[in-house]
């Protein structure tokens, strides 16, 4: 199965750039030219890594990206923006991004840094996901309890 990336962005000559460029990468791709189609397509679907352009029309990407992390922490997100300021980047990256990459970029480069997001989503997840048995016993290591559970449970 192809890893699904969600390109959001208002320049439909980016986004579909990009697109293109991702698709011959070998992911699938799913585009949205606006933050609140981006935030319908993350309730409706799931993705391995959301592209995120901070300024979009309706929604900006800093909200779609706190709505992203409110959901699934396991999102891979790259913000791409035009917006270069050192404090836009801190932002991007406090709230949730893994990555904030300026425009204009190599395609290349987005690619590559692509590729290791999801490559280190991938062995984080895998490492955290897994299993022990012991005779009729299985430990689920996904599985966390608080101790405020447990004792709800007594």
């Amino acid at each position: 199965m192809n890893e699904r990336i969600l390109v959001v962005d208002d320049e439909k000559a980016i986004a579909d750039l990009v697109g293109i460029y991702l698709t011959k990468e070998g992911f699938d791709v799913q585009i949205a030219y606006s933050g609140a189609d981006a935030a319908k397509a993350i309730l409706e679907q799931e993705f391995d890594l959301a592209l995120l352009d901070v300024m979009l029309p309706d929604i900006d990407g800093f909200e779609v990206c706190r709505r992203i992390r409110a959901m699934d922490n396991k999102i891979g997100i790259i913000m791409l923006t035009a917006r270069t300021q050192e404090m836009d980047k801190v932002n991007g990256l406090m709230i949730g991004a893994d990555d904030y990459v300026t425009k204009p970029f190599r395609p290349q480069i987005l690619g590559a840094k692509v590729k290791a997001l999801i490559r280190r989503s991938k062995s984080f997840s895998q490492e955290n996901n897994q299993q022990i048995s012991c005779g009729p016993f299985l430990c689920d290591t996904c599985l966390l309890y608080t101790s405020d559970a447990a004792d709800e449970e007594d």
